[in-house]
């Protein structure tokens, strides 16, 4: 059975319209939504794990490109142990280092290490150590200068920047912070303390080395809460004062004269900035940040270490920096980080790019990031400027649009305040798309959809990790959208279920299995609340049951047990030709066609249901024949009479609020009752209405009887009888009977009263079932011809019984 295109638009129709009312399901995704929301705005320690595994994810698959790297480590290893002797090394020993790594053009030094005790092989304590040492030998070590005066003479060739550690804790005995001013100054947007990360005390060197260092800076990398370094703070808050990271200090020193800036906004750190001296241009240095003051390291393949020939692009050995083994080009001009692999000294830090990384390893890609961010928007500014030059503007001017066009925080890789509303708001969004679509669209094209938009968003969150080295997070908002497609699925499947349920509970007994199943998979086809569309209806009513009742006065359960024998094979009849069962009433059978579901040919299926319920009225007539025979009791055959009519109707659940049912109304209903009345009196079994033979007339046996007005109504219908299928059609004899009908039916209507009654007699002859047919037209014949009809008389017969 198919549906015409009318009726699939109306059913799609109907389909958005009639779920407009928010479901339980919604109603749970709606709270869910809502939960997630406000989980995502908490931003919970779970949740900000979960966020950055995605990202770890990006920088494993596509570290930063090796470059020339203005970075070299030197690097504390197991040769350096071996040749020079265990750790702490003497002051003077670090001097040598100093100004040999001076001598070969480093333009920075930062350790990645702090001396916040006095170095016990310093002449002076050596002497008061040594308690047999002679007078004059002791008087000689005395006169000598500490190891700390030599490395801060050093420290004076060469621009060194100290470590300093942040704690957590109160300092330890004995050692105490430093005296030095930070060089933190200045604030833009705000104060940034409220969002720094805050430590309880920060542990410095000596008062000698923090006195000549070019700079002073915490080396504390403080890794997440799954243990892994990501991001570093650029500042922080260390006792009372905001303090600078070591990288930030060896750029001060390098670039920068004493002034640190932060700047923020209301979502918190947006960067921090360093104010350059004029001979580099003057201006700031910019360092874009997090919301917490921590920058994102960009991290690029892990470097080798330990080896024997130096062979790692970063690192370099302490001890052939020393000998004079280093060569200087590995040296010359670059930031150097003087920290340790060696085992027992080696910061180990678990990073994305390795479960293994030398915390001194974690600075130099800091810097190595930013110098590859500089790089890359010095050369975007060039390019910029070239092209603004060719339109005619000077060079300051191209130089300052820019420097206005071209944002120099989209050379870092970042996580920027916006992107937690942006994910926020993204989730919001597809959460609500799912709803809308979910219980309309079903749960198999949603999540077509949903891959499709998961995967265009990945794409997307790749795109900007590869292209822009922007970070954004689909993971949350992905999740929320999968736990809500979970639970509108879920609903939609236990709505769905119910609704299937209630239309086989509501129409099991009215329509085939097969129809019932149909309208269980796609109820959206049913409109409960009552339409008008045409259809084809019948009627079925038992001849003569009255008489046939008396005979079970004594057994009315065999009465029962005869109207269901009966009624059980009609029904199947029509419930077999798509027909839906309207109600019972005795021994009589409403049914009709074209609803609750689409049937295009009702017409047909209405006409082949009724020939096919006289075929099962004589198979069961010739069995109760055959039981009656065999029992020596009287047989009294079943007749029907059944009335077929098409027309526009209103079907729909109709009733009170405590009860209805699916049924139907119209004059059309009316008409078809009008006719299965008729059958008696036109001698035939099945009388159909004019509308019906139009749809059918060339499909099946159909004998035109007369132009009638049913009691109740003014308006004549021509009116046939079904006599057979469209193999009885076909034949001659039946073409014979037509022809001979519609002359005997010409003769009446013009009051040739004579040649009507030779013709009804010819038409009796050619078919025997229409003997009662044709007794009617005699016996009106003769009644005419005694009182003839009135002046006009159009051959319209005016029925006086139902």
């Amino acid at each position: 059975m198919t549906e015409s295109t009318a009726d699939r638009n109306q059913s799609a129709r109907k389909t958005w319209r009639g779920r407009i009312v928010p479901t339980a399901g919604v109603m749970v995704a709606l709270s869910l939504l809502l939960a997630a929301t406000t989980i995502r705005i908490a931003d919970p320690a779970w949740l900000q794990t979960a966020r950055v595994v995605t990202f770890d994810l990006y920088q494993r698959l596509s570290p930063r490109p090796i470059s020339e790297s203005p970075v070299v480590i030197v690097d504390i290893d197991e040769k350096s142990l071996a040749a020079l002797g265990q750790w702490p090394w003497p002051r003077s020993l670090i001097a040598d280092l100093i100004d040999k790594l001076g001598a070969n053009g480093v333009k920075v030094i930062g350790f990645d290490a702090f001396f916040p005790e006095y170095d016990r092989m310093s002449p002076a304590i050596v002497a008061e150590t040594l308690e047999s040492l002679d007078a004059e030998s002791r008087k000689a070590l005395l006169a000598l200068p500490s190891n700390e005066s030599v490395m801060a003479e050093a420290m004076g060739r060469t621009k060194t920047v100290v470590g300093q550690v942040a704690l957590h804790t109160p300092p330890p005995e004995n050692q105490q912070g430093t005296k030095i001013r930070t060089p933190f100054r200045a604030e833009m947007g705000g104060d940034p303390r409220p969002f720094l990360a805050r430590y309880r005390s920060l542990v410095a060197n000596v008062p000698e080395l923090e006195a000549a260092a070019a700079g002073h800076g915490f080396f504390s990398i403080g890794a997440e809460l799954d243990g892994k370094v990501r991001r570093v703070p650029l500042l922080a808050i260390a006792g009372e004062e905001i303090r600078p990271a070591l990288t930030v200090e060896m750029l001060r020193a390098v670039f920068g004269n004493n002034t640190l800036i932060s700047r923020r906004d209301a979502a918190g750190m947006t960067a921090v900035q360093i104010q350059i001296r004029p001979e580099f241009g003057g201006g700031g240095f910019i360092l874009p940040t997090d919301a917490q003051g921590r920058i994102w390291v960009h991290f690029a393949k892990p470097d080798v270490y330990n080896t024997a020939g130096n062979t790692g692009r970063l690192y370099v050995s302490a001890s052939d920096v020393l000998t004079g083994q280093a060569p200087k080009l590995r040296l010359d001009g670059k930031f150097a980080i003087v920290g340790a692999s060696a085992a027992g000294l080696v910061d180990i830090r678990e990073t994305p790019v390795a479960n293994r990384m030398p915390g001194v390893e974690v600075h130099a890609n800091l810097l190595e990031s930013i110098f590859a961010a500089e790089a890359a928007y010095s050369q975007s500014i060039q390019q910029r400027v070239a092209a603004l030059s060719k339109n005619g503007l000077d060079g300051t001017a191209a130089m300052r649009q820019a420097m206005a066009e071209i944002d120099k925080a989209s050379f870092f890789l970042r996580y920027p305040n916006y992107a937690n509303s942006a994910e926020m708001f993204l989730a919001i969004v597809a959460g609500i798309i799912l709803m809308i679509l979910v219980p309309r669209l079903g749960p198999l094209w949603t999540l077509v959809g949903l891959f499709v938009a998961g995967g265009t968003l990945a794409g997307l969150s790749w795109y900007l990790y590869k292209t822009h080295l922007l970070l954004f997070d689909v993971t949350y908002p992905g999740a929320t959208v999968v736990a809500l497609y979970a639970v509108l699925t879920y609903s939609n499947y236990a709505r769905e279920t119910a609704e299937k349920r209630r239309v086989r509970s509501a129409f099991g007994q009215y329509l085939s299995p097969a129809l019932v199943e149909q309208l269980a998979e796609h109820p959206e086809r049913l409109t409960l609340g009552g339409e008008t569309k045409p259809m084809t209806i019948l009627f079925c009513d038992v001849r003569g049951f009255t008489s046939i009742s008396e005979t079970y006065k004594t057994d009315p359960q065999g009465l029962t047990e005869l109207i269901n024998r009966l009624l059980t094979p009609l029904s199947d009849a029509i419930l077999s030709r798509h027909g839906t069962i309207d109600k019972y009433m005795g021994d009589c059978i409403m049914a009709f066609w074209n609803a609750p579901m689409a049937v295009p040919d009702h017409e047909r299926q209405a006409c082949a249901a009724a020939l096919a319920m006289l075929s099962e009225l004589d198979a069961l007539n010739a069995a109760r024949k055959a039981e009656a025979d065999t029992a020596g009791t009287e047989f009294q055959p079943l007749a029907v009479g059944i009335g077929l009519n098409t027309g526009d109707c209103v079907v729909g659940n109709m009733g009170s609020a405590q009860r209805f049912d699916y049924s139907v109304l119209g004059d059309a209903v009316n008409l078809s009752a009008r006719l299965e009345g008729q059958s008696r009196d036109y001698g035939v079994s099945i009388v159909v209405g004019e509308d019906t033979a139009a749809k059918t007339a060339d499909d099946f046996a159909l004998l035109e009887l007369d132009r009638i007005a049913v009691k109740g109504k003014t308006e004549a219908v021509t009116i046939y009888g079904l006599l057979g299928d469209k193999d009885y059609r076909d034949t001659d004899d039946f073409q014979a009977l037509v022809r001979a009908n519609g002359a005997m039916l010409d003769a009446y209507r013009a009051q040739d009263w004579d040649r009507a009654e030779t013709l009804a007699n010819e038409c009796r002859i050619l078919n025997e079932s229409t003997t009662g047919l044709y007794a009617l037209y005699k016996a009106r014949i003769a009644a005419y011809r005694q009182d003839p009809p009135a002046a006009g008389w159009n051959g319209v017969y005016v029925a006086t019984t139902k």
